[in-house]
C-alpha cells in the first residue's frame, strides 16, 4: 500500500475477534484493552471520515 502512495498504520494486539464486545459471546472480551484502544478507534474515524 505504501508503494501505491497510501497511508498505512497497522497495529497488532494480543486479543481475539470481537474483544471489544461486552456481551462476550466468544469468551474473548478484554475490557482493559478495549478501554485503552477505544480512543484510538475514535481518533482514526474522525481523521478518516471527517
Amino acid at each position: 500500500l505504501q508503494g501505491m502512495g497510501k497511508d498505512v498504520q497497522i497495529s497488532f494486539h494480543p486479543a481475539g475477534h470481537a474483544f471489544m464486545n461486552e456481551t462476550d459471546p466468544f469468551g474473548v472480551h478484554d475490557a482493559e484493552l478495549a478501554a485503552r484502544l477505544w480512543p484510538e478507534v475514535i481518533e482514526f474515524l474522525h481523521a478518516e471520515l471527517s
